[in-house]
């Protein structure tokens, strides 16, 4: 076997020792361009050109059907995960009810059923399960505070 012979690279005229397995196959060069980044662009960028002009490649209309299809594929993939995201919660005002012990009875379905911020809430606060319903009770009634809504609270707007 031969010692590889520098070749000039076609974007930034330096010389390089090519990879030994793109120098001859067949006595044809193979590589033609340097490592270097912007040598690599180029290389591809003149690949893609040759492709484009070639019978075999692909033709403007295919690659702008191409994209429509794969615009409209993510446009239901964001959908369905913004469907996933979206919290069972309504924001009705509720009058203030007690139950039979005198305790103000918390209304909000989203609690009851949503593992995650009954995790959030125990994990901020460091209670556990049996504890958790004071720490929902008066998160609940600051929260209703802070949008100004609930029992008592006058509007402001």
């Amino acid at each position: 076997m031969s010692r590889p012979v520098a070749h000039k690279c076609l974007h930034c005229n330096k010389f390089f020792l090519p990879d030994c397995r793109n120098v001859f196959h067949l006595n044809v060069r193979h590589q033609k361009y340097c490592s270097e980044k912007a040598c690599q662009v180029a290389s591809h960028r003149a690949a893609q050109k040759k492709l484009r002009a070639s019978p075999k490649g692909p033709k403007p209309e295919d690659e702008v059907e191409r994209v429509r299809k794969w615009r409209a594929k993510r446009r239901e993939q964001v959908q369905a995960e913004v469907a996933v995201l979206r919290d069972d919660c309504h924001s009705e005002v509720v009058d203030r009810q007690d139950d039979s012990r005198g305790m103000v009875v918390l209304r909000d379905d989203c609690l009851d059923h949503n593992p995650l911020i009954i995790g959030l809430i125990s994990q901020i606060s460091g209670v556990v399960r049996d504890d958790i319903e004071p720490v929902l009770r008066s998160l609940h009634s600051r929260g209703q505070m802070i949008l100004g809504k609930g029992p008592g609270i006058v509007n402001r707007n």
